[in-house]
């Protein structure tokens, strides 16, 4: 009759634990508490023990991490899954696979998702944002929207122009405008992946370059008409000065003098004391700050009624502004943010309509909806302007010149000197007193 061991208890095995040996515990067979004495200091593990043919021992954890009870059901646990395996060669396997499965892990090939947010980081701390915390916000809005829940799984180094196609079919033509500004990020998205990444080889093409997925998404002919930015026509504009004007604050001041010089509100917003000239009465913004940088710097001359704003800008001026001519009065160093414009053209809109006057509205568009369309800083500085001097028969030269628009891309920023800057600071001081014409 075989020998039957007895069953030993948690205190039995703290008993056996100072007790060099091999000690059987009884319950499993082959299960087994391992004492090593190091110098007085007891080492205890937990062994699985089967003789035979197909002998083994496995160590299937250590005292007192494991109680004899919990060795015990571990012990029954590997039995059964592995029945008459040997648990030693289960072991090894299972050993190599969590080798290979870290050797894997460690050649991923990085999808889009992996890598948006690195390129986003690389991007803002070369300082390519215009205004980096809404410029950064505003590309991973429209990426995390329109690219990653389709897209972001795609392996980088094996994209194709069919894949990103796919990913533009859904808003190619019914958002042409976000379209484009999404193109050109994943276009340099996979320069970057390429360039300075390493993540794809410079062999290959780059998938989200037009010439590329021209053929491939349907014809921008067909796409659908993007509305003008709402203006307001030029005979409400010397009332709308006039109301503005009244405003008191930072946010205001930064409205008119963005329509005053024609530009586009983060030029008027991020504008600092750097890029003022006050004897020659000239603004001079870096080519790269513009949002067509190929048409080079824009140097805009200065009205009397700009200068004057920037005068009073410049007797408020503390070491906290950080050296924005527009600071922010709620953020700390930093500009105005990108709605404080419109937010002034709303607030005098709304005081407007509450004193039962038209308000300062796009009225075409206004009438094509059928509801009030309110005018935005942008189309006011610039449409406004460009409809007025048309009226008045401006010469279409310094018109360009003023808004920034290409003339002749060979000649860079080379046409914007002497007499065309006299001609564009003549426009300008009429354009001015035009808008002051009711003040």
């Amino acid at each position: 009759m075989p020998k039957v061991l007895k069953l030993l208890t948690n205190r039995d095995v703290k008993l056996l634990a100072t007790q060099p040996g091999r000690h059987s515990v009884g319950g499993v067979k082959g299960l087994m508490l391992q004492v090593k004495d190091y110098g007085g200091v007891f080492s205890c593990s937990w062994l699985l023990r089967r003789q035979g043919a197909d002998s083994f021992t496995c160590t299937i954890g250590s005292y007192p991490i494991l109680s004899v009870d919990q060795a015990r059901q571990k012990a029954m646990e590997l039995l059964a899954i592995h029945g008459d395996a040997n648990l030693v060669e289960v072991k090894k396997a299972e050993k190599a696979r969590r080798i290979e499965a870290k050797k894997n892990a460690e050649r991923h090939e990085p999808t889009i998702s992996d890598l948006i947010s690195k390129w986003l980081d690389w991007k803002e701390l070369r300082g390519e944002w215009k205004d980096s915390i809404q410029a950064r916000y505003k590309a991973e809005q429209r990426i995390q929207r329109h690219i990653i829940p389709n897209g972001g799984n795609l392996i980088v180094s094996q994209a194709t122009a069919e894949d990103i196609s796919e990913l533009f079919k859904p808003i190619w033509l019914e958002l042409p405008a976000t379209a484009d500004i999404l193109l050109n990020l994943m276009k340099n998205f996979f320069v970057w992946a390429t360039t300075v990444e390493k993540a794809r080889s410079s062999n290959l093409i780059n998938p989200a370059e037009w010439q590329y997925l021209k053929p491939l998404l349907p014809s921008k002919k067909l796409r659908r008409k993007e509305e003008h930015y709402p203006f307001l026509e030029k005979d409400q504009l010397p009332s709308f000065f006039a109301a503005l004007h009244k405003r008191e604050g930072v946010s205001p001041r930064c409205t008119e003098f963005a329509i005053l010089t024609c530009v586009r509100s983060s030029n008027a917003r991020l504008a600092r004391w750097e890029q003022i000239d006050f004897d020659k009465r000239l603004w001079i913004i870096d080519e790269e700050e513009m949002k067509v940088s190929s048409n080079g710097q824009h140097i805009v001359p200065l009205s009397d009624q700009a200068m004057r704003i920037l005068e009073k800008q410049h007797e408020l001026r503390n070491v906290d502004d950080a050296g924005f001519v527009f600071p922010s009065p709620r953020r700390f160093r930093a500009p105005l943010g990108n709605t404080a414009l419109n937010t002034v053209i709303k607030d005098l809109h709304n005081i407007e309509v509450l004193a039962g006057r038209e308000g300062w509205i796009d009225r075409r568009q206004s009438e094509k909806k059928g509801k009030p369309v309110i005018a935005v800083q942008h189309a006011i500085s610039r449409a406004t302007f460009e409809s007025w001097a048309h009226s008045i028969h401006a010469p279409e030269r310094p018109i360009q010149l003023i808004l920034h628009h290409d003339i002749d891309p060979r000649l860079g920023s080379a046409y914007d000197r002497e007499e065309s800057i006299e001609d564009k600071r003549k426009l300008l001081q009429k354009w001015a007193d035009f808008c002051f014409s009711e003040i």
